[in-house]
């Protein structure tokens, strides 16, 4: 049986973050990869050092909310310049369930996530790190906000998830129709947007800080991919669309 060996961090040198490089795999597969200290100055000389680095390739700022603090799943991280040995990191198992989406079949994904890019244990350096934050995610190409797994299966339909329910009423409400929502579908449609929009990301201040700085937003619910500025003007016109009463 192999021996669990917990990984322990290099320490970063001033200006430096930590990415990780989640390698490929699929469904079940373990989460394997390993941490690559990048060179934070401004913004453009780091995006032209990950580039050289790293040809054809980019990171990505992953936003979501850390859910249950018991680090039950855990990640495998492999030597690399930074630690000559490898080891294992536990994490949530909200971040697990995000990796695995995130997670691509066939080349390695290069992405910043507080809990594994940061010491936790270490107070200087989170607080040091914390200072940069606008830094980081002004430097990803873009920020994955993550929902958390899909709701389950939604009453109108034994096959529509309540997150496609949200996104049919986030696209009616592009251009919302004269007395939408009128059908049961439509109203269905409505409180699975309601019941999205309830998630706690959406309370988090920290999200709408740095979507701000981001050079793109997406936003993942499980598999679904929802769009933050189709989200926006669907909240816009609930506002601003005297009709619309949605009725729970």
């Amino acid at each position: 049986m192999e021996m669990s060996t917990k990984y322990s961090y290099k320490p970063l040198r001033p200006r430096e973050i930590r990415l990780f490089e989640l390698w490929p795999g699929s469904g079940t597969q373990p989460l394997k990869g390993q941490l690559i200290h990048h060179p934070r100055g401004d913004t453009a000389s780091a995006a032209a050092w990950f580039r050289e680095k790293f040809p054809g390739a980019s990171y990505e700022a992953l936003s979501y909310t850390w859910g249950d603090s018991i680090k039950t799943a855990k990640i495998k991280l492999y030597p690399s310049r930074e630690a000559t040995i490898s080891g294992d990191m536990g994490i949530t198992d909200n971040l697990a369930a995000a990796l695995r989406r995130l997670r691509l079949s066939d080349r390695e994904r290069f992405l910043w996530i507080d809990a594994i890019c940061i010491n936790q244990e270490d107070l200087a350096e989170r607080e040091k790190q914390v200072v940069m934050m606008r830094n980081i995610f002004e430097g990803a190409t873009q920020t994955i906000i993550w929902l958390g797994e899909e709701d389950t299966v939604d009453s109108q339909s034994d096959t529509t998830t309540a997150t496609r329910s949200a996104l049919r009423c986030i696209g009616a409400l592009q251009r919302p129709p004269a007395g939408y929502p009128s059908s049961a579908d439509e109203k269905s449609d409505v409180r699975a947007l309601s019941r999205l929009l309830s998630r706690q990301s959406f309370s988090r201040v920290w999200v709408y800080q740095e979507v701000m700085v981001s050079e793109a937003e997406t936003m993942m619910c499980g598999a679904e991919i929802i769009s933050w500025d189709k989200l926006h003007k669907a909240c816009l016109a609930v506002r601003d669309h005297e009709p619309f009463t949605p009725q729970f």
